[in-house]
């Protein structure tokens, strides 16, 4: 079992040295149950992540060297808390983000390549007042 185990996890480890992949579209939810915020107080919460993206591909030359990422995200963070902490006024609160995604590839040859990518990212609540120091993110990779 424990050389089974090593060899599972030294080919995961090659697959991610050998490429890497690029998601067309998909969908996520990912469930944080129920736990106290802290070991002397009795407040509890739970969060949970929903969200969802796709990419369009444009090949911008004959020999697919270079290659084009155009993409759309949404995400959606619920924060449930059960005994109403201090620092929140509201049982549940939901935060959204929506991204635009461009990236850029670029094979040079079967061991150099060039990955750019650049996601300006709008992330609200929809109830506050909007703040651009508060809800524009830059992600540039």
């Amino acid at each position: 079992m424990k050389y089974s185990l090593s060899v599972i996890l030294s080919m995961l480890g090659w697959m991610n040295l050998m490429g890497q992949d690029f998601e067309l579209a998909g969908v996520r939810y990912l469930n944080y149950p129920t736990t106290k915020a802290n070991d002397t107080d009795s407040s509890e919460f739970s969060i949970q992540e929903f969200g969802g993206f796709f990419n369009i591909p444009t090949i911008l030359n004959k020999d697919a060297t270079s290659i084009m990422l155009n993409g759309l995200g949404y995400g959606q963070v619920r924060i449930n808390t059960l005994d109403n902490p201090v620092p929140f006024n509201e049982k549940n609160i939901i935060l959204h983000s929506v991204s635009y995604r461009f990236s850029f590839i670029r094979k040079f040859n079967d061991k150099w390549s060039f990955i750019g990518m650049l996601e300006p990212t709008l992330a609200s609540d929809f109830r506050s007042n909007f703040s651009k120091s508060k809800s524009l993110n830059w992600n540039v990779s």
